[in-house]
C-alpha cells in the first residue's frame, strides 16, 4: 500500500532538516540541548541513556496536551505496542506477543503504577489522570518488575505533591461526538513537612457508531476519577507518600458491528431493515438485552523511604480492587438469541521491600523481596434462545462460575559493575514461587425461573455447549529468571549495549473450560528468552538523540486462547519468535522546530502451533467442524505489523506582545496485521496512515492555553478486534476505531 502524500511531504521535510543540520555551524547547535529524560525502569531515577533496555517514554505534558485518555490511546502512537478492547476482554500485545481472551489469564505485558502491579486486563482500561510519565519497556522485565512480563512492561508514574503551589484546570469538547472532559489539579504545601496533591477528572462521550436497531449513538461513556496524595518529610532522611484513588467508568453500548454477514444478510434484515454489513459508522445490535458496562476501582498505597549514607530502603504497601458488571449482546447483531452477563470482583494486597545503593564507587545494586495475594471471582451467564434459528433446544441460561486465589512471593537482586572506566556489567536474578487454587462450575438454568435444570444440561451438552461439571484444583510452581547486560560508553555521546534476559509467566486455570475433562482446566507457565543489542546516542552537541535496538525473542509453551465457534479453548500449544529493529529519535532542528521519530520493523511468527483452530472455510472443507485444526508454523502472530511508526514535527514561537503559538503535526503508520488467532482474512486489518494535528495558542505569561485538536484527519476507518459471530458460520464482527474528530481544548495554569 502506497503511503499517503502527506508522508512524502513529511519525509521531504526530514531530509531537508537533516541537510540543514549538517550545514549548520556547531556554535548554533550547542545552544539547543534536549532535556535529559529521567526514567525509573530499574527502580531508581536514571537518565534514559544509562538503561540497557529499549524504552519508549511519553511524558505527562504530552498526554495532557493531546488529551490521551488511556493506554489504548497512547499505544496508537507507540509502534510495536497494542492495548485494545476485545469483545469480552482487554488485550495487551508487545512485539507481536500477548495474552488471548480468557478471564483466567494475567497479561503477558505487565503494568505497574507507581510500582504497584496491575496485571488484569480490565486494569489496562484505567483512565490517565495527572501522570508524570509513561515508560513502555520492551522485552522481558522479570528481574525488578516480576512475573508476567514475558513480552514487556508498562511503568506509569503519577505526579507527586510539590513544595510550591501549582494548579491546572482544563476543559475539552467535541460537539460532533458529544465528548467533554473536565480535569483539575492542585498541589502545594500543607505545613512545614507536609505537602498534598489532589486531582480529579469527569468526562463523557456520546459515541460515533449509530445503532440502527436502537436508534442511538454508541458507545456512550461516563468517567470519573478522583485521587488524593500526601507527602510527609519529617527529616532529610525519611519520606512517606500516601495515595488514595477511586474511579467509576460506565459505558452504554459498544463499538462493535457485523462487517461480513455471509449467508445471513436476509436473516439480519428481517429483524432490522436498516441492517448492512459494511465497515462504516453504522451498526445493528439488539436482542435479549442491551450492552452496558460499569467498572469501579479503588487503590490505597503507602510508600516509605529511608536514606542512609550509602543506600536507600524503600517499602511499598498497596491494596487495589475493582468490581465490574458487563452486560453484552454476544451475537453482535439484531437477532435476539445470545446475551451474556458477567460480574467480576478482584482484590490484591502487595508488599515490596527494596534496598538500593546510592551509586557511589562504580558499583550499583538493588535487592528486594515481594509478596502478593489476590482473589478473583467471576460469574459468566449466557442466556440462549435459539428458537429464532429453528434449533430444537429450549431457552436456557448457561452459567460458568470461577474463583481463583493466588499467593506469590519473590526475591530479587540486580547489580551493575563499572570497570575499565567506561564499561558496565549488569547481572540480575529473580526467584518466584506462586500458589494458585481455583474452583469452577458449569451448569444450565431454566431461562424463566433461573433454577438449575439437569434436563437442559443434557440437551445442551449433546449440542456441544459444554458438559455440566464442578472443578476444585490447585497448583504451585517456582522459577528462576536471570538477566545479563554489558554497556560500553564509546564516547561521552554514544553508548552501546547488549543484553540477555529470561521472562516467566505463571500458569493457571482456564476460566472458560467446558469439556468436563479436568485435565483441560489447568495450563502451565510460558517463558521467553530475549537477546538485545542497541545504541543510545546523543548527537548535534546534545540537540538530538537516537536510540536503536535489535532484538530476538523466543517464546516457549505459549498460553494461547482460541475461539472455536462457541467458546475459547486454552492451552500451552505454541512456540513463537519475535525479532526486529526499534528506533526512537528526537531532534531540535532549530530554536522553534523539533522532530520526533519512533519506528519498529517487526518479524513475529509462530515456530510451532500444530493445533490452531481452523477458519470457518477450512472447517467446512474438512468436514470436521469445530474439531478441525491447522498448523500455523511460519505464519505471523497477532497485532504484528511488519512496519509501524510515528513521525511528528512541532513548531513553537512567541509573537509580539508575548502571545505564543505552536503547531504539532504527526503521522502514524501501520502495515497490515491479523486480529484473530485463526488468521482468517476477514479479521485482517490492512495498512493505514492517520494524520493528527494540534494548533495551540498561549497567553502572555502562559496562564491560559487554547488548542484545536484534530485526530485521524484523513478519516481512516480501521478495526482493533474482530472474530467469528457465534453459531453463524461465515459471519464476522469487528470493533471499529474512532473516525475523524476535532475538539477544542482550554487550559488554565495557576
Amino acid at each position: 500500500m502506497r503511503p499517503l502524500p502527506v508522508l512524502a511531504v513529511l519525509s521531504g521535510s526530514v531530509v531537508a532538516a537533516v541537510s540543514a543540520w549538517a550545514q549548520e555551524p556547531a556554535v548554533e547547535e550547542s545552544a539547543r540541548v534536549l532535556e535529559e529524560v529521567i526514567v525509573t525502569a530499574q527502580k531508581r531515577e536514571q537518565g534514559l541513556r544509562e538503561v540497557p533496555i529499549s524504552i519508549a517514554v511519553v511524558d505527562g505534558e504530552t498526554l495532557r496536551a493531546w488529551d490521551l485518555l488511556e493506554l489504548e490511546d497512547l499505544s496508537a502512537g507507540v509502534p510495536g505496542f497494542t492495548v485494545t478492547e476485545a469483545a469480552i476482554a482487554t488485550l495487551a500485545y508487545m512485539r507481536g506477543l500477548g495474552s488471548g481472551i480468557n478471564q483466567g489469564f494475567e497479561q503477558s505485558v505487565g503494568m505497574y503504577v507507581d510500582g504497584v502491579y496491575a496485571g488484569r486486563g480490565r486494569q489496562f482500561r484505567a483512565s490517565f489522570l495527572d501522570i508524570e510519565r509513561v515508560e513502555v519497556l520492551r522485552g522481558p522485565q522479570g528481574i525488578l518488575f516480576g512475573k508476567n512480563t514475558v513480552a514487556g512492561a508498562v511503568n506509569i508514574t503519577t505526579a507527586r505533591p510539590t513544595r510550591e503551589f501549582e494548579g491546572e484546570f482544563s476543559a475539552l469538547g467535541d460537539a460532533e461526538h458529544g465528548e467533554y472532559q473536565f480535569t483539575g489539579m492542585a498541589s502545594g504545601p500543607l505545613g512545614e513537612t507536609l505537602s498534598g496533591r489532589f486531582a480529579a477528572k469527569a468526562g463523557g462521550f456520546d459515541g460515533w457508531l449509530y445503532n440502527t436497531a436502537l436508534g442511538r449513538d454508541e458507545a456512550a461513556v461516563d468517567d470519573i476519577v478522583l485521587r488524593g496524595a500526601l507527602r510527609w518529610e519529617p527529616s532529610d532522611r525519611f519520606g512517606f507518600d500516601l495515595k488514595l484513588e477511586h474511579s467509576d467508568y460506565e459505558v452504554d453500548g459498544r463499538t462493535i458491528q457485523i462487517t461480513e454477514a455471509g449467508d445471513f444478510g436476509p436473516f439480519f434484515s428481517a429483524f432490522d431493515p436498516a441492517f448492512e454489513d459494511a465497515l462504516d459508522t453504522r451498526k445493528s445490535v439488539a436482542g435479549i438485552g442491551v450492552d452496558r458496562s460499569d467498572t469501579e476501582s479503588d487503590l490505597a498505597m503507602l510508600t516509605a523511604t529511608w536514606d542512609a549514607d550509602r543506600f536507600r530502603l524503600t517499602s511499598v504497601t498497596a491494596w487495589s480492587a475493582y468490581e465490574f458488571l458487563d452486560e453484552r449482546d454476544i451475537d453482535f447483531g439484531p437477532v435476539p438469541y445470545l446475551f451474556q452477563t458477567e460480574p467480576q470482583e478482584f482484590d490484591q494486597l502487595s508488599q515490596e521491600l527494596r534496598l538500593a545503593s546510592t551509586g557511589e564507587g562504580g558499583f550499583d545494586w538493588v535487592v528486594g523481596a515481594y509478596l502478593e495475594t489476590s482473589e478473583l471471582s467471576t460469574l459468566k451467564a449466557v442466556d440462549a434462545d435459539l428458537s429464532w434459528l429453528g434449533v430444537p433446544l429450549p431457552p436456557a441460561t448457561r452459567q460458568i462460575g470461577f474463583d481463583q486465589d493466588t499467593d506469590s512471593v519473590a526475591l530479587f537482586g540486580q547489580a551493575t559493575f563499572t570497570f575499565l572506566e567506561d564499561w558496565r556489567l549488569g547481572v540480575g536474578l529473580r526467584y518466584t514461587r506462586e500458589e494458585k487454587s481455583a474452583q469452577q462450575f458449569l451448569r444450565f438454568m431454566d431461562f424463566r425461573t433461573n433454577i438449575p435444570n439437569p434436563v437442559l444440561g443434557t440437551f445442551y451438552a449433546q449440542a456441544g455447549f459444554g458438559v455440566p461439571h464442578v472443578y476444585d484444583q490447585s497448583r504451585d510452581e517456582d522459577d528462576w529468571s536471570p538477566q545479563l547486560s554489558l554497556q560500553w560508553d564509546v564516547t561521552e555521546a554514544v553508548t552501546l549495549y547488549g543484553s540477555a534476559a529470561r521472562g516467566f509467566k505463571a500458569g493457571g486455570f482456564n476460566e472458560a473450560e467446558e469439556s468436563g475433562d479436568p485435565d483441560n482446566f489447568e495450563f502451565g507457565n510460558e517463558t521467553s528468552t530475549t537477546f538485545e543489542a542497541g545504541a543510545k546516542m546523543r548527537l548535534a552537541d546534545g540537540a538530538a538523540r537516537l536510540d536503536l535496538a535489535l532484538f530476538h525473542t523466543t517464546f516457549d509453551d505459549l498460553q494461547v486462547s482460541t475461539f472455536e465457534g462457541i467458546a475459547f479453548v486454552v492451552g500451552n500449544a505454541a512456540r513463537a519468535t519475535s525479532q526486529g529493529l526499534e528506533v526512537e529519535g528526537e531532534w531540535l532542528i532549530t530554536d522553534h522546530l523539533g522532530l520526533q521519530l519512533s519506528w519498529t520493523w517487526l518479524d513475529a511468527t509462530w515456530d510451532a502451533f500444530p493445533d490452531a483452530a481452523c477458519t470457518v472455510e477450512q472447517a467446512a472443507a474438512s468436514g470436521l467442524g469445530p474439531a478441525c485444526t491447522q498448523d500455523l508454523a511460519g505464519r505471523p502472530t497477532l497485532y504484528a505489523p511488519k512496519n509501524s511508526g510515528r513521525i511528528a514535527l512541532a513548531w513553537t514561537d512567541t509573537l509580539s506582545g508575548g502571545h505564543g503559538l505552536d503547531v504539532q503535526v504527526e503521522l502514524v503508520h501501520s502495515d497490515g496485521f491479523y486480529l484473530e488467532q485463526d488468521l482468517d482474512r476477514a479479521e485482517y486489518q490492512p495498512a493505514f496512515q492517520k494524520l493528527n494535528l494540534r494548533l495551540g495558542w498561549r497567553s502572555p505569561g502562559a496562564a491560559w492555553e487554547m488548542a484545536l485538536l484534530g485526530r485521524n484527519l484523513t478519516d481512516e476507518l480501521t478495526r482493533h478486534h474482530g472474530s467469528d459471530v457465534p453459531l453463524l458460520a461465515g459471519a464476522h464482527y469487528s470493533m471499529t476505531d474512532r473516525p475523524r474528530s476535532v475538539a477544542l481544548q482550554v487550559r488554565r495554569f495557576f
